[in-house]
């Protein structure tokens, strides 16, 4: 756990509002969700939605912020088309063998025309379902690991601080 900050009203309010004083699982907890948003296929949502849970139950929301931060953009790519891909394998949805050509078809026709809305309304659709199921579950998967391994290290770091006051 942090040490108290001796301070002024501000900084007890920060304290306060934070949850810096939480134990090992609700840090750990508050981290973990925060990676889990940060995986999720709610893009746009993340943030907002991490934000509304961590305050209804009361998180480190510093924490919560730190785990938002873990998808990094060259990750995304690869994560949201490889846990949709296995979704869609697991849910019975077949994928078209040209799908790789038919992206690259699409991006040739450049973002800003209709025709590439229309053509990727029609090749996206019938993977919407795939796309909300594989990267959840991806998305609990890796928040229920980092729960586990943040709880673990904290609770050491929280053992090796209180050996070092009762050797002072």
């Amino acid at each position: 756990m942090v040490p108290p900050v001796s301070g002024g009203r501000v900084q007890r309010t920060l304290e306060r509002l934070l949850h810096l004083h939480d134990s090992p699982s609700r840090t750990a907890a508050a981290f973990a969700l925060g990676v889990f948003f940060s995986f999720s296929p709610f893009i746009g949502l993340q943030i907002v939605a991490s934000m509304a849970i961590a305050f209804a139950v009361g998180l480190n929301r510093l924490a919560v912020f730190v785990g938002l931060n873990a998808n990094l953009p060259w990750f995304i790519a690869p994560w949201y088309a490889g846990t949709t891909a296995i979704a869609a394998l697991a849910l019975g949805f077949t994928l078209p063998s040209t799908l790789g050509a038919d992206l690259q078809s699409l991006l040739d026709l450049g973002w800003t025309t209709g025709a590439f809305w229309t053509r990727a309304r029609a090749m996206l659709l019938p993977l919407v379902v795939p796309f909300l199921v594989g990267p959840t579950v991806g998305a609990a998967v890796v928040g229920a690991g980092t729960f586990f391994v943040a709880r673990g290290w904290l609770v050491r770091r929280a053992h090796r601080a209180a050996a070092a006051v009762v050797v002072r």
